[in-house]
């Protein structure tokens, strides 16, 4: 599953400046996230892997490898 979303300095989607993907390794969850992660994109990250917890994921691997 991925996720493509962007936020620009008005608060409004505009073109893509994060990526996350998701990837279940056994009962891992692994969230990828691509991108510029800043102030302007990091609450929508958080409220993403909030509903990641709160859909029951008990493990959560977060790969910053992507991140500018």
């Amino acid at each position: 599953m991925c996720i493509v979303f962007a936020v620009n300095q008005e608060g409004k989607h505009s073109q893509m400046e994060i990526e996350l993907t998701e990837e279940y390794q056994g009962n891992v969850l692994i969230v990828k996230i691509i991108g510029r992660l800043d102030a302007i994109s990091a609450p929508q990250v958080d409220k993403k892997v909030s509903g990641l917890i709160d859909m029951g994921n008990k493990f959560i691997l977060m790969d910053f490898s992507g991140v500018d």
